[in-house]
């Protein structure tokens, strides 16, 4: 289920192939539109249309996922900005809020590769859908698990990006940007999370899960301190308080998956 997650997540966040370090640094416009098909090739084969709606370091990213659940289409919707990444179904007035600064963030997968796409390595030119793109290459991930390619245009906007594993199962993702956009008009409200929409917030989550393993371990302690319990009983004690962490961990990456698991077709 990790590894799957983990897939999805990463598919989904090529939406954003040109965010870095400060997000938004590759989008040299002040706001936009486009939209973006994607294809996965691999042990999790997938296939994606979004429509990105950007303005003032703000982005939206709209499509239609098959819930895995019901078998039914549904709207997906994420929201980036510069604190905090939103991911959420209008259809089940549910969702999760990450911090950018949070390392539990899977945005934070698509800003770390600012720090291997500035030591690209420019390789050719090629015309994009019409657009004429020089194409960069580098290696992204640890120990260079991965080979990315991308074509730029003119203005440094990313037009298509093909990553493929080197590393580990083998996996191939083609993203490419269609009908663009540029200066648009865009509503302020596009980028604001509905008023009925519930928000889970995965860092505060995240945090409340640390308090039961660490009680569990100070009832073992006081335990032994007090010879009430042998050392059997005391491990017994502490394993159940990290399984307890463990379960509550494994239920909250479960509803994630739950929510991205098919994301836009899969």
């Amino acid at each position: 289920m990790k590894r799957i997650l983990s897939a999805v997540i990463f598919v989904s966040l090529l939406a954003a192939a040109s965010f870095a370090a400060d997000v938004f640094e590759y989008i040299p416009y002040k706001s936009a539109s486009w939209e973006l098909k994607t294809v996965v090739e691999g042990e999790y084969p997938m296939s994606m249309d979004q429509k990105i709606t950007y303005k003032n370091k703000k982005m939206r990213i709209d499509g239609a996922y098959k819930n895995p659940d019901t078998g039914k289409n549904e709207n997906q919707v994420i929201i980036v900005k510069e604190d905090a990444t939103y991911m959420y179904t209008p259809a089940s007035k549910s969702g999760f809020k990450y911090s950018n600064n949070s390392v539990s963030n899977p945005q934070k997968m698509s800003n770390m590769a600012s720090e291997y796409r500035d030591k690209a390595k420019k390789t050719g030119s090629e015309t994009i859908n019409g657009i004429a793109c020089t194409v960069w290459e580098y290696t992204a991930g640890e120990d260079d698990a991965m080979k990315v390619k991308e074509w730029r245009g003119a203005d440094g906007f990313i037009y298509r990006t093909v990553s493929e594993t080197l590393k580990g199962p083998k996996s191939k993702y083609k993203s490419d940007i269609l009908s663009l956009k540029k200066n648009i008009k865009a509503d302020d409200s596009l980028f604001v999370i509905p008023a009925d929409i519930k928000i889970m917030d995965m860092d505060n989550l995240l945090k409340g899960m640390q308090p039961a393993v660490k009680k569990s371990e100070v009832k073992a302690n006081e335990k032994q301190n007090s010879k009430e319990v042998d050392e059997d009983d005391t491990d017994n004690d502490e394993d159940e308080g990290e399984d307890a962490g463990k379960k509550m961990q494994e239920k909250a990456a479960q509803e994630a998956a739950d929510m991205l698991k098919g994301m836009f077709g899969q």
